[in-house]
């Protein structure tokens, strides 16, 4: 009887293998090579660029205002409302970051934790929407 599991276990763990595969995400084309620049109402500026490897942004405000960031995967989403749902994790800074735009008002509701530490929760006003 032992010797039916012990060959079984090598399959069992080339079965298990086999669903190991790095999951691929697919990003919405409409934002594909596009580049945002917003101020929040308490004045910091930023640039995001979203590309096929994932979203960069440029802290303008920042000591380094020239300098991209990322890339880093995001998660996306249209609201019925045709707002778009953008949120995405920054493992060096350990910062969670959401966005709500609305390119017909052009505005940027940001809510993040910034370091694991400080929350952000700010609205923006969103100055241009730069196609690719």
């Amino acid at each position: 009887m032992m010797k039916k599991y012990l060959l079984l276990l090598p399959f069992t763990l080339i079965l298990l293998s086999c669903g190991q595969e790095k999951e691929t995400i697919a990003y919405p084309d409409k934002l594909m090579g596009m580049e945002l620049n917003y101020t929040y109402s308490g004045g910091n500026e930023y640039v995001n660029k979203y590309t096929p490897e994932g979203i960069y942004y440029q802290y303008r405000t920042g000591g380094s205002p020239e300098k991209w960031f990322g890339p880093m995967p995001y998660n996306y989403k249209q609201t019925t409302n045709n707002e778009h749902l953008i949120s995405w994790f920054e493992p060096k800074r350990g910062d969670y970051v959401t966005l709500l735009i609305n390119f017909e008002e052009k505005t940027v509701f940001g809510s993040a934790i910034v370091g694991q530490k400080r929350v952000h929760f700010q609205e923006a006003e969103l100055k241009y929407a730069k196609l690719p």
